[in-house]
């Protein structure tokens, strides 16, 4: 069995994102920045109707992986992994774990202007090696997460696609 993999730019990682991929959709123009994480599925969604069997990987910011409505700033928040459990029952979501470091995010601004640059990560395992690398399977309804993945220390890079 193949892995499809997407990596997408995303606020938490730095990585190349789907939070970009949304943004830049017209799923984005038609449905607006407020439901991005609804045009996020619906990106998923569609490419995966091209190869139903295959497994995919789709790395995004920790509160686009919760499968929970909900969030501290807004109660009725939906995320994207939420608008795809709708659809693809086989989902698994994993929390991001991380040691203290830099990472490359960008921060909207409240007039739509991006901010992109290395900024401090608190991290959110303290008490492990900065080797440690692991996916643990544990699911964390409170959170809607199915488990969690650690990466260790991280370090800024700027991105391989700058927006």
């Amino acid at each position: 069995m193949r892995i499809r993999t997407f990596v997408f730019l995303t606020t938490t990682l730095g990585l190349a994102g789907c939070t970009r991929a949304a943004q830049r959709s017209p799923d984005k123009d038609r449905l607006g920045l407020g439901r991005r994480d609804e045009a996020m599925a619906e990106n998923i969604s569609r490419e995966r109707r091209r190869a139903p069997s295959e497994i995919y990987l789709v790395l995004v910011g920790n509160f686009h992986a919760r499968n929970i409505v909900g969030a501290p700033w807004d109660a009725k928040k939906r995320w994207m992994a939420n608008f795809l459990s709708e659809r693809e029952p086989g989902l698994v979501t994993l929390d991001f774990r991380s040691l203290p470091g830099s990472a490359w995010t960008c921060l909207q601004t409240v007039g739509g202007a991006e901010i992109c640059g290395s900024n401090p990560v608190k991290g959110s395992n303290t008490s492990a090696s900065a080797n440690e690398r692991a996916v643990k399977l544990e699911p964390d309804p409170a959170l809607g997460y199915d488990g969690a993945y650690w990466v260790g220390a991280l370090s800024a890079s700027a991105p391989a696609f700058p927006p």
